[in-house]
């Protein structure tokens, strides 16, 4: 790689920021189509492009053994066979096996739809080729007979709606004329049971897909395999003629340290006639082994074409494989999260290995590598007015990426050409931890009258994991009102977190617990990090929850993985990616990118904003809601671009308290910008009995009103935009106190409660209950802080060493006590506890757990302990106490104590903002018992 030195070094800085990208030309959605596999989507009309491989069987034998294609004298370089091994037949798996959901309720969508109906099997040279079974063969359209070698045969089958096609075999070949072509050509959807996609490179249904919204451009990680991707060499790519378009074709390992045999994706030609047939940028992943020789000839490629081996050196007239038409861009991207680690991502330990050689960092590494494959395109295509550079980001972590866009800033300029990212690139996950909390309260509600997915019982899923049993597809709760009930139950939960900042993030590798899907510290890197704003768009996001973790390989531990499915195709769940996408939005992010199109989901997320193909986008709710944001962001301006005076909203974020059972109205009132403004409630979680609606004859104004009907905290997220279209936004919060069944619910409002022990204040008490107000142990540190108990601890420097029992030895800990009436007991068997923690300061106590004097104050009574998290958002807390007889007929005071722990060093603060006890004052004489309110 060329670099530049002295004056040319200074004329190149001034080079590198002169042209500048127009970010207004950024589409508002990506698209991202999942990755190719056999048992989910047929991208390609040939379903054997959607194969991967070669088995070995016997005939009348087992299924057979794989065998490797590359390399193999057996086999020509474009994977197809030459002969057959004495005894041995050869078996290719093509789209159609195993796409159903297997064992799921039978109300779930079915997907072998394009692996039925008319199929042609064609090959060129002499040999015996036949499918699988299930077929009826259609002799009048057949060259031949059904068995037996033809030669450039030609076979038709009908798949009726009980079969699909699954597998090619290859019987007989005569070495003298090999088999040199092979296509499986699938049923044609406008005439499934007449027509097949016979010379068609790409599935029609998949370029409707395409076609049914401005998607900007197809980003191809998936179908390039770019994980632990093997492809260094130019003769390692995949050529376009190949008989698979994925699967092994070389056995180099990714990584020193681990195994090979992985895959290679799509041949480069054919994602470049896919952005020409569907007119979209093209979002190109470049594979991290990947030599210079081999970065300049994909540039080429994609510039000039190729003749199916290597790229034309210029503009070719009738080229075999045309290049990138050249209204369209390239979005050019190293690799796929090379700053990650693992089987999975071998790229990030060959990147360490790498730095590690020359005594740098990763992040350095990364960002030189990055700058390098840039600076070969913009060589390639005489500039960078057709590329689009992006920088992509690790999105949880600042350390990395901070010194990685630093490197860049100063190893970009010093190229010849210089170069610099135009955008970048974050995740949008969001997940919010919701498949934990659907898999705690399916157990709790196993035994009661309203019972979820589980059935109280537990088996054991290996090492004396007890996993519990969930109910069976056949069960009809599967296609009952109560699945729909408790999914939209779930969904509002996952509202609620949202709304409130609950940085919780569930299973699985994603950062799914942020706000809009990633911290403001990235939208700050992004404005500051270069000489000029860099604009903030996603590389993927949406949706990520895993529950591989609690779904194991028994299908009796299945019901989690269901449920959320089932919560998927619910019409709630566009209601929470609503609210996600606008609060990315109020956080700089100009394009969103879906990950993924179309997926079979299971228990590794359920990616896919469509199940199939063909589905419907109506019936997606996710889809759909997709198709509805591009629209109605068209009018909407970027944060960054503002048109002049910007709107917002006059009312404070807190909204005044409202009181169970008693009438309320609230007004959100808008300020600012220019023209008239329009006010829309983008997304709510409040009490029953409550509404937020635009006020009638001001379109300004919204209104929260009503008479709740149960106690809990309340969300509205607002948005005001003006006339020309800039927007404002902000989540106002209601305190909603009281209801049924509540003993005590403090009240923190006020100037710093953890300087005043006791702090007594409430908003509702039972009556005849005593409170004692929140005091402290003798380890708790005191703060400062409005409307919260506001407290610090002094913990050892290593987080491991803060544990609970050491907490509890310094008495750090909160303590409240609530106390029974001199004429009645108290009965807390099973009842509610909610509490809320907000984190400031990093080292905070990032776990905490709660006592009562009824179990015990030692260290494994605790009767709640949280997950680990250093979210600096509310981290809300529901769980219940015991449902044990020794929390009923309390004579006596109980006290409650929260412990924080795992921090570290002094000084770092943490807060108590909300805390809310049920519980039941008995009367042993007759008394009418009313709320206290302060």
């Amino acid at each position: 790689m060329r670099r530049l030195t002295g004056l040319m070094f200074l004329v190149a800085m001034w080079t590198v920021h002169a042209a500048g990208f127009d970010p207004s030309t950024l589409p508002q959605v990506g698209y991202h189509p999942s990755g190719l596999a056999y048992y989910d989507t047929p991208f390609f009309a040939n379903a054997l492009h959607t194969g991967g491989h070669w088995m070995e069987y016997q005939p009348g034998g087992p299924w057979g053994n794989d065998i490797q294609a590359s390399g193999n004298p057996q086999f020509d370089n474009n994977g197809f066979p030459k002969y057959l091994n004495p005894g041995l037949n050869l078996r290719a798996i093509c789209f159609g096996l195993h796409v159903g959901y297997g064992d799921r309720p039978s109300t779930w969508p079915g997907r072998y739809k394009f692996a039925q109906g008319r199929v042609v099997l064609m090959w060129k040279g002499d040999a015996d080729v036949r499918l699988n079974s299930g077929g009826a063969f259609q002799a009048g359209q057949s060259n031949g007979p059904a068995t037996g070698r033809l030669v450039d045969g030609r076979r038709v089958y009908v798949f009726p709606s009980n079969g699909s096609v699954q597998f090619v075999e290859v019987h007989d070949i005569n070495t003298s004329s090999p088999i040199t072509d092979m296509k499986v050509w699938l049923s044609d959807p406008a005439n499934p049971s007449g027509a097949s996609l016979e010379n068609q490179l790409y599935h029609p249904t998949f370029l409707a897909r395409l076609a049914d919204a401005d998607w900007g451009f197809i980003r191809f990680m998936n179908f390039l395999d770019t994980n632990s991707s093997p492809v260094r060499d130019w003769a390692d790519r995949r050529p376009p003629t190949h008989c698979f378009m994925s699967g092994v074709l070389n056995t180099r390992a990714p990584a020193t340290g681990f195994s090979g045999n992985r895959t290679t994706g799509v041949a480069f030609e054919h994602l470049v006639a896919l952005c020409n047939a569907s007119h979209k940028d093209l979002w190109i992943n470049v594979p991290h082994l990947a030599t210079d020789d081999f970065v300049r000839k994909l540039a080429k490629l994609i510039r000039f074409g190729s003749d199916g081996t290597n790229p034309y050196d210029g503009v070719t007239s009738n080229p075999v494989y045309a290049p990138l038409a050249s209204d369209l861009r390239v979005y050019v991207e190293y690799s796929n999260e090379i700053w990650s680690n693992g089987n999975s991502f071998a790229q990030g330990n060959w990147a360490q290995d790498q730095a590690t050689s020359i005594g740098i960092s990763k992040a350095q590494f990364n960002g030189r590598r990055f700058c390098e494959v840039w600076s070969t395109f913009q060589d390639v295509f005489g500039g960078s007015s057709r590329l689009v550079r992006v920088a992509a980001v690790w999105t949880g972590l600042s350390s990395y990426t901070q010194p990685f866009l630093q490197e860049i800033n100063a190893y970009g300029p010093t190229l010849n050409p210089p170069t610099e990212p135009d955008v970048l690139a974050a995740t949008t996950y969001f997940g919010n931890g919701i498949q934990d909390w659907a898999h705690d309260k399916a157990q709790a509600q196993a035994s009661t009258g309203d019972p979820w997915f589980y059935t109280g019982q537990y088996f054991d899923a290996g090492g004396g994991n007890m996993h519990p049993v969930s109910k069976v597809p056949t069960d009809s709760y599967w296609v009952g009102a109560d699945l729909s009930r408790q999914c939209d139950e779930a969904l509002g939960e996952w509202m609620k977190r949202l709304l409130s900042g609950d940085a919780r993030a569930g299973g699985g590798p994603d950062a799914t617990g942020f706000t809009g899907g990633f911290e403001y510290w990235l939208r700050q890197l992004a404005q500051t990090a270069f000489a000029t704003p860099k604009p903030l768009i996603a590389y993927e996001g949406g949706p990520s929850i895993y529950t591989d973790y609690m779904d194991w390989g028994d299908s009796r531990d299945d019901g989690i993985t269901a449920f959320l499915e089932a919560m998927n195709r619910r019409p709630g769940i566009a209601d929470v990616y609503r609210v996600h996408l606008n609060m990315a939005k109020s956080k700089g992010l100009r394009t969103h990118v879906i990950f993924t199109d179309v997926s079979k989901w299971g228990k590794y997320g359920q990616w896919g904003h469509l199940e199939s193909l063909d589905q419907p986008p109506t019936s997606s709710p996710k889809y759909q809601f997709i198709l509805d944001w591009m629209q109605e962001q068209q009018s909407i301006r970027s944060i960054d671009d503002p048109a002049g005076s910007v709107p917002g909203f006059a009312t404070p974020y807190t909204l005044a308290v409202c009181r169970v059972g008693e009438p309320y109205s609230a007004d959100i009132v808008t300020s600012g910008g220019d023209g008239q403004r329009v006010a829309s409630v983008i997304g709510s979680y409040l009490a029953d009995g409550l509404l937020a609606t635009t006020v009638t004859g001001d379109a300004s104004r919204l209104r929260v009103s009503g008479t709740a009907t149960t106690g809990t905290p309340c969300y509205v997220m607002a948005r005001v935009l003006d006339a020309d279209g800039d927007p404002g936004w902000r989540t106002f919060s209601i305190k909603c106190v009281g209801g049924p069944g509540t003993l005590v619910e403090s009240d923190f409002t006020g100037s710093n409660p953890g300087q005043h022990y006791p702090w007594t204040a409430y908003y509702v008490k039972a009556a005849a209950a005593g409170y004692s107000g929140w005091g402290r142990g003798a380890g708790i540190i005191q703060q400062n802080g409005d409307d919260a108990v506001t407290w610090s601890v002094n913990a050892p420097a290593n987080e491991s060493s803060a544990t609970l029992a050491l907490a509890l030895a310094d008495s750090e800990y909160l303590t409240v006590t609530v106390q029974p009436p001199s004429t009645g007991t108290l009965n807390l068997r099973a009842k509610e506890v909610q509490f809320t923690v907000r984190r400031i300061d990093y080292h905070a106590p990032r776990r905490y757990a709660v006592f009562t004097s009824v179990g015990g104050f030692a260290d494994g009574q605790q009767v709640f302990v949280s997950d680990r998290s250093q979210s600096s958002d509310n981290l809300e807390y529901t769980f219940r106490l015991p449902d044990s007889p020794q929390y009923e007929n309390l004579t006596g005071p109980v006290e409650v104590r929260i412990v924080g722990f795992q921090g570290q060093y002094g000084g770092h603060r943490t807060s108590l903002t909300h805390f809310k006890l049920f519980g039941d004052v008995v009367q042993t004489q007759a008394r009418i018992v009313v709320w206290d309110r302060l």
